[in-house]
C-alpha cells in the first residue's frame, strides 16, 4: 500500500528533466558561452531565446512520440498521463517560436537553421532500435549546431558552411552525445564495465583532440576548444562520481554535466573577449 510513496519522491529529482527543462537550459549556457569565447560582441536574446524554445519543443515532441510508440521508453507513464498539457504547452510554444523566427529574429537566420534542423531529422529517421545510438549521434550533432547558431548568426562574416566545417563545432557534437550516452547509461541501469571503457577511451581521444586543436586553430576558436577539453574532464568526472550517488539523484544532476563547462568557460575566458 505504501509503495508507491517512494516513487513520488524520487520523481521529485527528475521534475526539471520530466518537463523538458534541463536542455533549453543547457543550450542556452552553451549560446552564450560559444558567443563569449568566440568574441562575438553584440547580440540579442532573440536568437537565444529561439534556440531554448526549439530545444524545448525537439525535446518534448520525441519524448512524447517514445511515449506514443512504446510502454517502455522512459516515464512513458507519465507523459502518457500529462499528455494533453504537454500538447497544448507544445504547441503554443512552436507557435511562439515561429514567431519569433520570422518577425522578431528576422529571416535570414534560417540559413543557419536548417543545419540543427536537418540532423535532427536524420535522428528520428534513425530511430529504430539497431539504429538508436546512431539516431543519438544526430540529435547531439544537431543540438551542438543549434547551440553555435547565435554566435554564427551574429558574426557576420562566418557562414553556415564554416559553422559545418568547424572542428571545435564536432568536438561538441561528440561532448554531448557522450553526455547523452551517460544520461541513458543512468535511465536504465547499465553499469556494465565495457560502457565504462568505451565512454572513458572517447572521452580521453577528445580531451586530446580539443587541447591540440586550442593550440592549432584559428586564435579565435582556442578558447571554445579549452572549454571543450574542460567539458570532457567534468563528463568523465561526473561519471565516476554517479557510482556514489543513488540512481535518480545522478540522473538529475547529470545535465550539470553538460552546462557548467559552458559556465566554466564564460568565467574563466568571457570577461577578457566580453
Amino acid at each position: 500500500m505504501n509503495a508507491p510513496a517512494p516513487r513520488k519522491n524520487h520523481d521529485r529529482w527528475l521534475l526539471l528533466q520530466l518537463w523538458g527543462l534541463d536542455t533549453p537550459i543547457t543550450a542556452l549556457c552553451w549560446s552564450v558561452a560559444i558567443a563569449a569565447l568566440l568574441q562575438i560582441t553584440i547580440i540579442t536574446p532573440g536568437p537565444l531565446l529561439l534556440v531554448a524554445a526549439a530545444t524545448w519543443c525537439a525535446v518534448i515532441f520525441t519524448r512524447l512520440g517514445a511515449a506514443l510508440t512504446s510502454e517502455t521508453a522512459w516515464q512513458a507513464a507519465f507523459y502518457r498521463s500529462h499528455m494533453a498539457l504537454l500538447l497544448v504547452l507544445l504547441f503554443s510554444v512552436s507557435m511562439a517560436t515561429l514567431w519569433m523566427l520570422f518577425f522578431q529574429v528576422g529571416q535570414n537566420v534560417l540559413y543557419y537553421v536548417w543545419a540543427p534542423v536537418f540532423f535532427f531529422c536524420l535522428s528520428r529517421l534513425s530511430a529504430a532500435s539497431w539504429y538508436a545510438q546512431l539516431a543519438l549521434l544526430f540529435q547531439a550533432i544537431a543540438f551542438a549546431l543549434a547551440c553555435c547558431l547565435p554566435a554564427y548568426y551574429f558574426s557576420f562574416t562566418l557562414s553556415p558552411v564554416n559553422m559545418l566545417c568547424n572542428g571545435p563545432v564536432w568536438f561538441l557534437g561528440l561532448l554531448f552525445f557522450l553526455t547523452a550516452r551517460e544520461r541513458q547509461r543512468l535511465r536504465v541501469g547499465n553499469s556494465s564495465m565495457q560502457e565504462a571503457i568505451v565512454t572513458t577511451v572517447t572521452l580521453i581521444l577528445l580531451l586530446v583532440a580539443a587541447l591540440i586543436s586550442s593550440v592549432t586553430a584559428p586564435m579565435f576558436e582556442r578558447k571554445l576548444c579549452i572549454t571543450i577539453a574542460i567539458g570532457a574532464g567534468c563528463l568523465q568526472g561526473f561519471s565516476r562520481l554517479s557510482t556514489l550517488l543513488p540512481p535518480q539523484a545522478a540522473l538529475a544532476l547529470s545535465w550539470l554535466a553538460m552546462a557548467l563547462p559552458a559556465l566554466l568557460g564564460v568565467i574563466l575566458y568571457a570577461p577578457h573577449s566580453w
